[in-house]
């Protein structure tokens, strides 16, 4: 009897310790349901949808459907990226197709390939051949965006073209990612014009190398009275007349470089300023990071030249920066700070103006002024914050607010990585684990030895 009681409570306890976990492991899924957490290592965050994406389904006012057409054992591919979708916006539902066994589904939208993905929005569609987050956030743009927005790009002066592929002087990178957000990139010789073109949401001067004439300053400022958006990217010691067109505004552009010997990454010259310090500003609404910008000019700003234009500063570069007014010295390769001559950092590098609507109504006039162009070439756009900027600039410009914010990260390729290094983060790296970390190990071992000699 005492063999059996023993029994029975030894089998008590088991059944009622094994309640208990699966209690305790029920109650550990509900949790884990109701307040899901994902953790995404990855450098580039490519398994968690970006801001730009959360916020663009955070202002959806009309159901978007997504129809994806996958081959078999396809599906799983997918249905991660559509989840977080769905579970960022309420107005955001998908559905699955298998392509082989639902011919007339997939006939009636004019798909032939795996993976082909759909996008719905009111009466409207657009097909992408395949089912990403790039696609599917570019689409939805594209579809709840009543019309295309023309961003001009003015030429005649060796300016930066959108049509142009060079690594150096081409723009077609950032023109293809203005396309994904709804916006259409034309050139413009402004002196062949009357004026700048009506239907015009932003023009840009990117770098001319050769100065505006009087004419063309003229339209601009007309065009600027009018409502108009222009953004100037002015590369160091160009377009002296355009500087003196600026000033009127209140912008003064130094007639220097910006120099860094630290904050650069790890590999470029002195010229190669990572500037981390943005002020608060609906273009750098979280905007978290870093941007790379070499070659570029400081910007600085005149207030109160007139009341009702709003004039500030964006950005500076880092505390030991200076800004070298010597071209000849720099030209040599000497980049020496000149006490009493060169201007210590930080200094601003970009600028941003509001000009009041006019006596007739309109809209506002925004200008913003950058001391460079080099940062968003085809060779430098990708790199850390710049495509962010430059896309956060041109939509706070046009008056799209709602699309400022952190994209998807691209995959980058060589010279370049995303893990940047500054020349000081360099050698505190070097530092810490080929000389402190070396040494401490040896300190360690050297005290163990003599104690143990101590002892006998």
């Amino acid at each position: 009897m005492k063999f059996l009681r023993s029994s029975t409570y030894a089998w008590f306890n088991l059944i009622t310790g094994s309640l208990l976990l699966l209690a305790i492991l029920s109650l550990i899924e509900v949790i884990a349901w109701n307040h899901n957490r994902r953790f995404d290592l990855t450098p580039t965050k490519r398994y968690t949808l970006s801001p730009f994406s959360k916020n663009l389904l955070s202002n959806l006012t009309r159901e978007v459907k997504v129809i994806v057409f996958y081959q078999r054992d396809q599906q799983s591919e997918f249905v991660d990226l559509l989840r977080q979708y769905a579970s960022a916006s309420p107005k955001f539902t998908y559905e699955f197709y298998n392509l082989d066994g639902n011919p007339g589904k997939a006939s009636q939208y004019g798909i032939t390939t795996y993976g082909a993905t759909v996008i719905e929005y009111e009466e409207k569609r657009k097909v992408y051949p395949y089912c990403n987050e790039e696609n599917i956030t570019n689409g939805i743009i594209n579809l709840i965006q009543k019309r295309m927005r023309r961003v001009y790009f003015l030429q005649g002066h060796d300016e930066n073209s959108p049509e142009d592929t060079d690594n150096r002087k081409g723009y077609s990178t950032i023109a293809s990612a203005l396309a994904r957000e709804n916006c259409e990139s034309k050139t413009l010789v402004l002196m062949h014009e009357k004026s700048v073109p009506g239907d015009a949401a932003l023009l840009v001067v990117s770098g001319p190398k050769r100065d505006l004439t009087d004419g063309e300053l003229k339209m601009i400022s007309d065009y600027l009275n009018r409502g108009g958006k222009v953004l100037f990217m002015i590369d160091p010691y160009t377009a002296p007349k355009l500087v003196a067109f600026l000033s009127s505004f209140g912008v003064i552009l130094g007639n220097d470089i910006v120099v860094d010997q630290e904050s650069r990454a790890f590999g470029g010259d002195y010229l190669t300023p990572i500037i981390s310090s943005y002020r608060k500003h609906e273009i750098t609404r979280n905007f978290g990071g870093a941007t790379i910008m070499p070659l570029i000019r400081s910007v600085d700003v005149r207030e109160n030249l007139n009341p009702a234009v709003d004039v500030k500063t964006i950005s500076r570069s880092g505390p030991e920066s200076y800004a070298k007014t010597d071209r000849a010295m720099i030209e040599r390769g000497s980049f020496d700070f000149e006490r009493g001559k060169d201007r210590k950092g930080p200094v601003p590098v970009m600028a941003v103006v509001t000009i009041p609507a006019g006596r007739e109504g309109g809209a506002q006039g925004r200008i913003v002024v950058f001391g460079g162009s080099a940062f968003v070439n085809n060779l430098y756009v990708t790199l850390l914050g710049n495509k962010d900027l430059f896309l956060n600039t041109v939509n706070w410009m046009v008056g799209e607010e709602t699309l400022i914010s952190i994209r998807p990260k691209e995959k980058q390729v060589y010279p370049f990585s995303f893990f940047f290094l500054t020349d000081k983060q360099m050698r505190t790296i070097f530092w810490t684990s080929v000389v402190v970390q070396p040494v401490l190990v040896l300190f360690i071992g050297l005290v163990i030895y003599v104690r143990r000699r101590i002892r006998g």
